[in-house]
């Protein structure tokens, strides 16, 4: 940048450099689900709206059986575009357009076990055996079991970005691909535990490598959803406008792997604590 020292260009070039190794290993490594309202191109122009699910993989054993696995896998509710339409309403005139959580992937570990039940027979109590199915614990998902390959403890980066919300300028508007505000960018990653917690380390200091990351996946995983024309057209976020705005930009970021407590803590204006601010407010000039 104009201005800059010698040493802090380079040390911004640096940081960049080490950003783009991270999300390269993430891109080698990990498995994405993406929802927006856009427009596919195709050879012959647009083929109207669509919703986008899992990302293109030649290798079918590497791709989930459905979108519904990835769901129940994530096991996160709360984070659900229908429940976060009221939250994020608030959120937003605060400035947090974009939500991000790091969660491990668990299942129940289900045990059979025997009790006593007693019953009566000519005025005496008897007991007779009867199996039954209790939840004993959690284990955590293997890569293996939710993306195809691995046996490391499997995590789910879940992002969210949208700027529903009655009220706010039409410039910070999200827009689908027939131009209606309301759209919201809705995107599940999931890497290998030890990858995840340099991602999360990464996201506490520089949040925006969360939006190339997803920009990323986007460009290398979604070849027959989107072009250069159609994510800039009809998928990114307006992020260069939310972060000029007046209230400036934030992130709400939850690490499950670090604090997994705040799973039970609701999305709110209570919890603004947890955010990280990306761009500061701006004045009206």
């Amino acid at each position: 940048m104009e201005g800059d020292s010698p040493d802090t260009r380079d040390s911004v070039s640096a940081q960049e450099q080490k950003q783009e190794d991270l999300i390269q290993r993430v891109l080698q490594s990990g498995r994405s689900s993406i929802s927006t309202w856009t427009r596919r191109a195709t050879p012959s122009g647009y083929a109207g709206y669509q919703g986008v699910v899992e990302e293109d993989d030649p290798n079918k054993e590497n791709r989930y059986n459905n979108l519904d696995t990835l769901l129940l896998a994530f096991k996160f509710p709360k984070l659900d575009p229908y429940y976060l339409e009221q939250e994020m309403s608030q959120l937003v005139k605060k400035g947090i357009y974009e939500i991000a959580v790091v969660a491990p992937l668990t299942a129940d570990v289900v045990e059979t076990r025997t009790r006593q039940v007693p019953y009566k027979r000519f005025f005496r109590t008897k007991y007779k055996p009867e199996q039954e199915q209790v939840v004993a614990g959690k284990r955590n998902l293997t890569m293996k079991e939710v993306a195809g390959k691995g046996e490391e403890p499997a995590v789910a980066i879940y992002y969210y970005a949208s700027s529903r919300s009655n009220g706010i300028s039409p410039e910070l508007w999200y827009k689908d691909a027939g131009g209606r505000p309301g759209n919201f960018l809705n995107a599940k990653i999931i890497i290998p535990l030890e990858l995840a917690e340099e991602i999360s380390a990464e996201i506490k200091n520089s949040p925006t490598i969360l939006r190339r990351l997803v920009e990323a996946f986007v460009r290398a995983k979604y070849p027959d959803f989107f072009v250069e024309e159609t994510w800039d057209r009809h998928g990114r976020p307006p992020y260069e406008r939310w972060d000029s705005s007046e209230t400036g930009s934030r992130l709400y970021f939850v690490d499950l792997i670090k604090e997994p407590e705040a799973e039970h803590l609701p999305i709110n204006e209570a919890t603004l604590a947890r955010t990280i601010t990306i761009s500061p407010p701006h004045s009206k000039s």
